[in-house]
């Protein structure tokens, strides 16, 4: 696949409400993860139906930790105050949530939630205070999707559907299509790399890793890509860190993009491609923290985000896919950018659970956090 963006122009900052995919539309498409029944089965087994109920309405204030582009108008939930701490780095969700009662929800995605429920941060939610989970598409039938505890019960409901891919700079270079394309001279200090521990996922799947916890002997190759690649990066920068920096020309191509930065570049001014490159899906999520302070408020919060205004609302401010039914026929820009979800799905597969820890030569979190940190320390 080529430059999948058509010829530079300004994007506006505030889009039409237009986004998703009907169910009808995900199965005739075969764009779902797994079988139709699963999602329907699961949720009737809990109890939960369709609708739009208020599922607990509550007033009251609640802190959330999430990641900044996801705060959008639509998720105002009558009589909720929402206080939203941004998240900078996945490993944030595990260090700021040590503390009971700092959060009462949390924004874990496919590839972090498991472990959030493996060292106790989640609470098993209520899914009778959940009704609108009954909007649910097929979309995220897959397990990789959910996060459930020992009992089985389900701590997480998927919000929105995201992917990684590479931009570069078309008026100064070529496009990346391989992990040699970014080590040749005219790169040398000019590559940008995204300030998350994920990133070395990226490399990961550049050397025909699959989406599943990384063996000793990958995390070997990815320790000997960014030896090779040190000399050609120029920043690890953060979260929209990579508008500034391809603006001013320091960087002509970033690993490890995502959510609507294209959309922003563009923008911007940039005459800016982008691609799949060692992607990833994800699916993002809310949960709720143990210690929570306000459950009634939360849950509000998380059936309101169930619903179709909401979803539209957080996918267009963020350039991500909603993962409910009836929110009409259009794409996203993002996902029509990327040749639609099926397309999304097939190029970036979701990356589930990455285990707190290492175990029977399977590499968890923890160490590839420190792998991210000497790497970060030796620039």
């Amino acid at each position: 696949m080529t430059d999948v963006l058509p010829p530079a122009a300004p994007v506006p900052t505030a889009r039409a409400a237009r986004a998703g995919l009907s169910r009808r539309q995900l199965l005739r498409g075969g764009a779902g993860i797994a079988g139709a029944a699963g999602l329907a089965a699961f949720l009737a087994a809990c109890g939960a139906g369709g609708g739009s109920g208020a599922g607990g309405a509550a007033a009251g204030t609640i802190n959330v930790l999430g990641w900044a582009d996801y705060n959008a108008p639509g998720l105002a939930t009558p009589g909720v105050t929402a206080n939203w701490t941004p998240l900078a780095m996945t490993s944030d969700l595990y260090t700021r949530t040590a503390q009971p009662g700092t959060f009462d929800l949390a924004f874990p995605s496919a590839l972090s939630a498991g472990t959030m429920v493996e060292l106790g941060r989640l609470e098993p939610l209520d899914l009778t205070r959940l009704p609108n989970l009954g909007n649910l598409s097929q979309v995220i039938t897959s397990d990789d999707a959910w996060a459930r505890d020992p009992q089985g019960n389900l701590c997480v409901t998927p919000l929105v559907v995201y992917w990684s891919y590479a931009m570069w700079n078309r008026a100064r270079t070529a496009q990346p299509r391989t992990f040699a394309d970014l080590l040749v001279p005219d790169l040398r200090g000019r590559v940008g790399l995204l300030d998350d521990e994920v990133t070395l996922n990226v490399l990961a799947r550049l050397t025909g890793y699959e989406m599943r916890p990384m063996t000793e002997q990958v995390l070997e190759q990815v320790r000997g890509m960014l030896e090779q690649l040190r000399p050609q990066v120029q920043s690890v920068y953060p979260f929209g860190g990579s508008i500034d920096l391809m603006a001013r020309g320091e960087v002509l191509v970033t690993v490890h993009s995502n959510l609507n930065e294209i959309t922003n570049a563009r923008a911007a001014g940039i005459d800016a491609g982008a691609d799949f490159f060692g992607s990833y899906g994800g699916v993002d999520c809310f949960g709720i923290v143990k210690g929570a302070s306000n459950l009634d408020a939360a849950y509000s919060y998380i059936n309101n985000s169930l619903t179709a205004p909401a979803q539209i609302s957080v996918a267009n401010a963020s350039g991500t896919v909603p993962t409910v039914d009836g929110v009409g026929d259009q794409l996203s820009e993002a996902a029509t950018v990327f040749g639609g979800l099926g397309n999304i799905l097939a190029n970036a597969p979701i990356l589930g659970n990455i285990p707190a820890e290492s175990a029977n030569g399977m590499i968890g979190f923890a160490d590839q956090a420190q792998v991210w940190r000497e790497f970060k320390e030796s620039l």
